[in-house]
């Protein structure tokens, strides 16, 4: 029964240390989180402008394949 009280101590121990580092670092986890966030907001931007550039260049490829029927290109 002492180990196993010892052994809780030392978990115990661990997890105060733990959540003193995390407390400690709280605004630099706040910063990262932030930071995680409008990386996300410009990635989605960046997807959305592709999309729709895709969305272009198949218009461009089509009339592209058109005039090539139509006028006998290669």
């Amino acid at each position: 029964q002492a180990r196993a009280t010892y052994q809780a101590g030392e978990v115990g121990g661990k997890l105060q240390e733990a959540s003193a580092l995390i407390t400690d670092n709280n605004s630099n986890l706040t910063t990262l989180s932030d930071g995680a966030g409008q990386l996300a907001d410009v990635l989605n931007e960046i997807r959305n402008g592709v999309v729709g550039a895709l969305g272009s260049v198949r218009g461009l490829a089509g009339a592209l394949d058109d005039m090539s029927t139509r006028y006998g290109g290669t």
